[in-house]
């Protein structure tokens, strides 16, 4: 198992993104500060109003980074009024999506599809240990934002992090 990236593209108003090998905070913190850093930067600037996540060479992501995903879906509902989209096509990848309530936020597809050849790799981010924290909160908080099930099953942990910050 590799140690997690995420590619970008834009083109004609569709942003990709493309994770690959491990996303896990503790594996590739650089990787998921970087995609925060990214994402905040893209909803400021704007000049899109669609996104598809790629995960189909993504071999695990944890709860810190779905939150980072469900951070997109909320931005795409609110200003766009539309889902964004994921591919997985591993089984493993999908269950944990369903995990969390993405069949209902997201529309997800579990069939490969063609990337754009033009993908950027997202240069790792050095954050201060504060901003982690202030990262950490805020994905668990747009996972709850979810549904009941996040809100229980993140409970304690918005808490410490929320002592933290």
């Amino acid at each position: 198992m590799g140690k997690g990236e995420v590619l970008y593209a834009q083109h004609e108003g569709l942003v990709v993104l493309k994770f690959v090998g491990q996303i896990r905070l503790g594996d590739s913190y650089g990787a998921s500060a970087a995609l925060n850093n990214f994402l905040d930067e893209l909803f400021e600037k704007g000049g899109f109003d669609n996104v598809l996540i790629d995960l189909t060479e993504a071999e695990s992501i944890d709860s810190t980074n779905l939150g980072l995903l469900a951070k997109i879906t909320r931005f795409m509902k609110e200003k766009h009024g539309r889902n964004a989209s994921i591919i997985s096509t591993n089984p493993d990848i999908t269950a944990a999506l369903d995990s969390v309530g993405f069949s209902a936020v997201f529309d997800i597809y579990k069939e490969p599809q063609q990337a754009p050849v033009d993908m950027k790799t997202l240069k790792e981010a050095t954050e201060p240990e504060s901003d982690f924290s202030v990262m950490v909160l805020a994905a668990h908080k747009a996972l709850c934002d979810l549904n009941e099930k996040n809100k229980e099953t993140f409970k304690n942990l918005i808490e410490i992090f929320e002592q933290e910050v």
